[in-house]
């Protein structure tokens, strides 16, 4: 394209403004010097805009006129020459430059639809009614089509109404859009109306004793030439056009980054989900490990309660050997103290039982937890902790990432905002296009989400570290736990199963012992004998009973330290799979938000090149839209047509002059005296817009 080609278009609503703005003392641009006739039609309105009636001025060239007109009268406002009216059709001839005749009409059609409301205090008044009132004063002008006339007038015709109120009687006056123009104490309110617009027009004021001049509205067909260098203009649309070429290229980029996003949120996603089932069997797994440890705590507290049963049985069978030994000489067989000897020796013979079998009951829950362990795939702990290490390296989060979460977190959006200011300074990417954006668009919704993506990695991140510090704590106590209980468990266990067994020889012979003293009382020496040895062997065996019981006690009070710990590491594991679970789903939302991302960079890279491919001819066409925009403003493609006949073709310019009557207090009729000077048709053009 030319860009020194000259259009309309840069001018035109110079032109425009130039042409309509036309308050008091201003001159008008108007149609072209006419050529061969020329109509003003003049339409006397009342007070409330209604057509009292309607004339025609006509314009003509010296020689012989022939005109068309449906006029009620007709006569010759310039010379003395004769006109001749038959039917529609007037002639005359004059040898006059120039002579204007005029047309009365029998109508009050107009191309435009006038009404006048008068409000004082709220309340609407007639104009005769409303003359001589104070308070306040709403005025309202519409002006709308008359769609029985030509639309020629209506969509080609502009309109200049005129307002004029004194300041004497009127003050406060509000009159929106209006060119206001001062003339002494009037002050006159112009409005211009464009073809085919129509107008609601309201002037407030304060009044006293409210009077009002005419309501002038002037109509003139708009047909401006002008031209201009429209290379400004082609400039900036190359300009555009270039911007569209980058923004395709960067929907592109985007496009081919999300799916990169995309497939990494896939990676992160399967990990979390391995991630979470390993934290599921986990938790299971500790789950029976606490149950088994507390089955073990409650034998060995049951095992520790009878503790003190075996120490006093134990106490009172020694005592009973020792009263038998000191007072077996000259004293028969006591049945009652042989019956307690051998209860004695039953409960003891009971709580060694209950120990064998709390010692087996704990056993079997270690051998639980580890089965737990083998069937949740956790072979090598240290490893798996390892993993999640991994996992938190390679979310990849920025230290830009962490500075602006992390003064976010303290300070809300103003300091993160302030931080990427800082950052973006100090020459940090990340932090200079968030900047860059914001201050060239002032929308802040890429920095949300800028801060949400670098939380949601964060967090994530902080998950992951934790599991792996969860995960190495845990196997530490586990191995201590076991190492323990293994050392511990295996000489008890053997001590115990010894000590039922030897138990059960001794409460044997009890029993033997007690028959051979019911059968064979009379045989007390031989008793003695064995009393003797018996008490001496029993020595023994109470300070035996007496440790273990102590031991007892102790391996119960350390075992309540390690079923607290299993406890808490249940607990943990609780919450570590509650919190991979809601790491499964951030994660997930992370990646159905990267899908949604890449899906809509996809469609905005399909769209930024479909609208590339559309604009690749938008400077041709932006010119050629306003060249023809403004041809249609200036009038080529509206036809001057006459007001009057459509046989009239001859018409070169049609004027419109609507006057409203004044609103005034009714005084006397006076006589008019004083003789008017007739106004040659350009006076009369000049006086319409103000101008003498």
């Amino acid at each position: 394209m030319n860009k020194n080609k000259k259009t309309a278009a840069r001018m035109a609503s110079v032109v425009l403004a130039g042409t309509l703005t036309l308050s008091g003392g201003a001159s008008a641009v108007l149609a072209a010097i006419p050529s061969e006739k020329e109509e003003v039609v003049y339409a006397m309105l009342d007070a409330s805009g209604d057509v009292n009636g309607v004339y025609v001025v006509n314009q003509f060239s010296g020689g012989t006129i022939v005109d068309y007109g449906n006029y009620t009268s007709v006569r010759n406002l310039t010379t003395e020459d004769a006109i001749t009216q038959e039917g529609d059709e007037v002639t005359f001839h004059t040898d006059a430059d120039k002579v204007y005749y005029q047309g009365d009409l029998d109508t009050k059609d107009i191309p435009w639809n006038i009404s006048v409301r008068y409000y004082m205090d709220g309340k609407e008044y007639t104009p005769e009614e409303i003359a001589g009132m104070s308070g306040a004063l709403e005025l309202k002008l519409s002006i709308s089509e008359n769609t029985k006339c030509d639309e020629n007038f209506w969509d080609g015709y502009a309109l200049q109404a005129a307002i004029t109120l004194d300041t004497n009687q009127c003050r406060n006056i509000v009159a929106e859009n209006a060119t206001v123009a001062n003339a002494g104490s009037d002050k006159q309110l112009s409005y211009i109306i464009l073809p085919g617009k129509g107008a609601d027009l309201t002037v407030t004021a304060d009044v006293t004793d409210f009077e009002m001049d005419a309501i002038t509205i002037n109509g003139v067909k708009l047909n401006m030439n002008m031209e201009m260098d429209d290379s400004e203009i082609q400039d900036q649309i190359n300009e555009i056009c270039d911007a569209v070429d980058k923004l395709n290229d960067g929907a592109i980029s985007l496009a081919d980054g999300t799916g990169s996003l995309v497939d990494g949120a896939g990676t992160l996603y399967d990990g979390t989900v391995k991630v979470k089932d390993g934290a599921g069997s986990v938790k299971d797994g500790m789950t029976s490990l606490n149950s088994g440890i507390t089955t073990v705590q409650d034998a060995l507290r049951t095992l520790n309660g009878k503790s003190s049963t075996l120490t006093d049985g134990s106490a009172q069978v020694l005592s009973a050997l020792q009263t038998i030994q000191s007072s077996l000489a000259g004293v028969s067989v006591n049945a009652d103290q042989l019956s307690a000897l051998v209860n004695s020796s039953a409960q003891i013979n009971a709580g060694i039982s209950s120990l064998v079998a709390g010692l087996s009951d704990m056993n079997a829950g270690i051998d639980s937890y580890y089965a737990n362990l083998e069937a949740a795939g956790i072979t090598d702990v240290n490893a798996y902790a390892a993993q999640n290490e991994q996992a938190a390296a390679a979310l990849g989060i920025t230290d830009s990432q962490r500075a602006i979460y992390g003064a976010y977190v303290s300070g809300g959006d103003g300091a993160a905002v302030a931080k990427i200011g800082e950052l973006a300074a100090a020459g940090d990417a990340e932090a200079l296009a968030l900047y860059q954006q914001y201050a060239q668009t002032g929308d802040a919704s890429g920095i949300q989400s800028y801060i949400q993506t670098a939380g949601k990695l964060i967090n994530v991140e902080t998950l992951l570290k934790a599991d792996a510090a969860y995960i190495a704590g845990s196997n530490t106590l586990i191995a201590g736990v076991d190492g323990a209980l293994d050392e511990q468990n295996g000489a008890l266990m053997t001590g115990a199963v010894a000590l039922r067994d030897s138990y059960a020889q001794f409460d044997a012979a009890i029993g033997q012992m007690v028959s051979s003293l019911l059968s064979l009382a009379e045989n007390m020496t031989t008793l003695k004998n064995g009393i003797d040895a018996l008490t001496a062997q029993y020595q023994t065996l109470n300070t035996g009973i007496s440790e273990y019981t102590g031991a007892v006690g102790q391996i119960t009070s350390g075992y309540g330290q390690i079923c607290q710990g299993a406890a808490t590491l249940a607990n943990g594991t609780a919450d570590l799979y509650d919190g991979t679970t809601g790491l499964v789903s951030g994660v997930k939302e992370l990646y159905d938000g990267s899908t949604d991302l890449d899906e809509g960079a996809g469609k905005l890279a399909d769209a930024t090149t479909e609208f590339s491919d559309k604009t690749a001819d938008a400077d041709t066409k932006v010119t050629d839209t306003i060249t023809d925009t403004v041809d249609e403003m200036m009038g080529k493609d509206v036809e001057v047509v006459s007001f009057v006949s459509e046989k009239n073709t001859n018409v070169d310019s049609v004027l419109f002059v609507m006057k409203t009557d004044a609103v005034q207090i009714p005084d006397e009729e006076e006589i008019d005296t004083t003789v008017q000077e007739e106004k040659t048709f350009w006076q009369k053009i000049l006086a319409l817009f103000g101008v003498e």
